[in-house]
């Protein structure tokens, strides 16, 4: 670990710390499931897995009657095309830095539903750090992925009001374990999930392995946790099998502080 980290022993003891809350993760998890099964007398299958391919060819039907005649719709379709192609590669940390109004929220939705069909991923973690467009974003998400049922919407502008008791109970329960196949969230609830002491918390983050995390306008991360995000995700590319996709027209240098992002290198 010391090499993977260039022998910085600060680093490594916080990827310890990391995965030391990752096993206590596990253990919340697994001690409430028991608890469900036993009280309710019913076996919890858990998450069903999804079937990406069907979401991907979904996507694939919804986008191909997009004009490309204007040249700003050529450039958004050769954008939208290189991350279809990189979708290929292996998992890792990438940017994806390309103007504003080029389209970034259907290109990693398609960069996402096709890396996890080819890498098998559990579920795919929409990061939306302004509560002013993640409303917008989430509606575009809904209607390009086609499944109501297999998206959870985590954040404060959900209505619970609204909810019947059982479908309020099922939103409070997916909320604390994250076992769905698609997320759509703030930048508040991931950090919340990596780094806040609440067992409700410290619970969802199992649920970031062998997932795809796209986090929209990056750019916006608090200053003073910007090495603790770097370290983090670093954790999640390294250990927990996670792809991370920072997106933003206006790209931070997060490589160039002390404890920096390690950005793939394929």
């Amino acid at each position: 670990a010391r090499k993977q980290y260039d022998g910085k022993f600060e680093e490594v003891c916080f990827q310890v710390s990391m995965l030391t809350r990752l096993i206590l993760s596990s253990v919340i998890y697994g001690d409430r499931r028991d608890t469900r099964e036993f009280m309710t007398q019913h076996e919890d299958h858990g998450e069903d897995d999804v079937c990406w391919k069907i979401r991907k060819e979904y996507f694939e039907n919804k986008i191909g009657s997009f004009d490309t005649v204007s040249r700003l719709n050529q450039v958004r379709s050769d954008i939208s095309r290189q991350c279809l192609e990189f979708a290929q590669k292996p998992s890792g940390i990438y940017r994806l830095n390309v103007p504003t109004g080029a389209g970034k929220t259907l290109c990693t939705l398609r960069y996402a539903l096709t890396h996890a069909e080819k890498y098998k991923k559990k579920r795919i973690i929409f990061v939306i750090p302004l509560l002013s467009v993640l409303e917008q974003n989430a509606k575009v998400l809904r209607e390009y992925i086609g499944d109501e049922e297999i998206i959870l919407e985590h954040h404060s502008n959900v209505i619970q009001e609204n909810m019947q008791n059982e479908e309020l109970d099922r939103y409070e329960l997916l909320c604390t374990t994250w076992d769905a196949p698609v997320i759509i969230t703030t930048l508040v609830q991931l950090l919340n999930t990596l780094f806040a002491g609440q067992t409700s918390a410290v619970g969802r983050m199992r649920a970031l392995c062998d997932s795809i995390i796209v986090i929209d306008e990056v750019q916006s991360l608090p200053k003073k946790t910007t090495e603790l995000f770097n370290m983090a995700m670093n954790f999640l590319y390294h250990y927990c099998n996670a792809a991370i996709i920072l997106s933003s027209a206006t790209q931070p240098c997060f490589e160039e502080l002390k404890w920096p992002v390690h950005l793939a290198d394929h």
